[in-house]
């Protein structure tokens, strides 16, 4: 879940550059030299907030060689939510994991009305729906990434509605208030079902 007051469009003004922007958020279990790989020709500003709280890797990118369109940092959740309303969309490089990683920087992202390009592994499949919020590429092949990424940004108004619907689906399914809600339903009924008040 998201807290979708604070990841919110309307609590920052996005800045506008000369060339476009994308992004890439966190660190457990990305596959960043793909991305890399992808952008290294584009003609697109990608910035990679490399960093997690919930992540036991402490190094950024692995690598060496970061392209001259790319830079790469820590971002506080001010700045990560700026960077957000700042970029055109978010790609999401996964390695093949069965586990949901990526998901909190998904759900911010698309709760600020951003789209997602994501690598369709096993563990990520229901988050980013295909053609309604977001798009999906195959694990570890840049050629494809790179593809996708040159037509998302050659259609912005796909663009827009993608992550129109990304927003939506945050306000109505995967918010922190549901979230809190359901869980007191749950506690409630447990606390009724043992004899409680």
């Amino acid at each position: 879940m998201v807290d979708q007051e604070f990841f919110a469009p309307k609590r920052v003004t996005p800045n506008s550059s000369a060339r476009p922007q994308i992004c890439a958020v966190g660190l457990e279990r990305r596959d960043y030299e793909t991305l890399l790989r992808a952008v290294k020709d584009l003609d697109v500003h990608l910035v990679i907030a490399a960093a997690s709280p919930w992540s036991k890797r402490t190094e950024g990118v692995a690598t060496r060689t970061i392209p001259s369109n790319v830079t790469v940092r820590k971002f506080t959740q001010y700045e990560l939510r700026q960077l957000y309303a700042d970029s055109c969309f978010m790609v999401m490089p996964l390695e093949n994991v069965n586990f949901q990683a990526g998901v909190t920087a998904i759900l911010e992202c698309l709760a600020m009305g951003r789209a997602v390009i994501c690598s369709r592994v096993p563990g990520q499949t229901d988050v980013v729906v295909e053609g309604e919020n977001g798009r999906y590429v195959p694990p570890g092949d840049p050629s494809t990434l790179a593809t996708e990424i040159r037509r998302l940004l050659s259609r912005p108004e796909e663009a827009v509605r993608l992550g129109a619907n990304g927003r939506k689906l945050v306000e109505c399914q995967m918010n922190l208030d549901l979230y809190v809600q359901k869980l007191a339903d749950f506690l409630h009924e447990a606390i009724k079902s043992e004899g409680g008040p």
